[in-house]
């Protein structure tokens, strides 16, 4: 089998698809797929000030890299990153790293902000003081955090990685815990258009599938 548009070994098949593509014309591919789903929900405008919530992981990161190389072409908006350090052991001093090196290597500004200068306290000694389940807390304080510092920052939009498994998951647990009422509040961009106290969530993997991540992550293809 070779690459649908040239005869380059595909690296990745489509899903519920038989077309495969090279690394090329994959990177073109998700790329334009992501700059349609910015059209179609007018995710991006004029003006706009963009943080992009970036853990270190290949959706945030992925989208923080096509958002930054889309804005230093088109330069109708800007673009920098917001990290959130939760304090968790073995897990975010790896994840911060690659987040820095990443930012720095395409000198993208990168905002770091702590739950140990926020709080007082890391997660992991959070949890050893709270009967409570790590998700639950850590969700709830990085949701502030984002939203209290893109607001400090002056950010007009908050770009995350969600993609359209994630949001297909958060809709299969509201049926469960029969929370249709969240289920509402979903969708590419999320938020009050006209609140001076949350800044407007978007999501511009909207409509990508995570299948993509079996091969590697687009900074990978570079």
């Amino acid at each position: 089998m070779v690459c649908k548009n040239c005869k380059e070994k595909p690296v990745i098949k489509l899903t519920n698809s038989p077309v495969q593509l090279c690394k090329q014309h994959f990177i073109k591919y998700f790329q334009k797929k992501v700059l349609y789903t910015i059209k179609k929900y007018s995710l991006i405008t004029t003006g706009d000030k963009i943080a992009i919530a970036l853990s270190g992981g290949k959706d945030s990161t992925t989208i923080l890299h096509i958002l930054n190389e889309l804005s230093s072409k088109k330069r109708y908006f800007t673009v920098e990153a917001i990290l959130i350090d939760e304090g968790i052991k073995g897990y975010r001093e790896k994840t911060k790293k690659d987040a820095i090196n990443f930012c720095s290597q395409y000198s993208i500004k990168l905002n770091i902000f702590s739950y140990k200068k926020e709080f007082g306290l890391t997660l992991d000694e959070i949890l050893k003081r709270a009967n409570q389940k790590p998700c639950t807390i850590c969700g709830v304080f990085r949701r502030y955090l984002l939203n209290k510092h893109s607001r400090k920052l002056k950010f007009t939009k908050l770009a995350t990685g969600h993609n359209l498994d994630d949001e297909a998951q958060s809709i299969l647990m509201n049926q469960f815990r029969r929370n249709n009422e969240t289920s509402a509040r979903l969708g590419p961009i999320t938020g009050i258009s006209d609140s001076k106290e949350f800044i407007r969530r978007i999501k511009p993997l909207y409509l990508q599938k995570k299948k993509w991540q079996l091969m590697h992550s687009l900074r990978d293809f570079q």
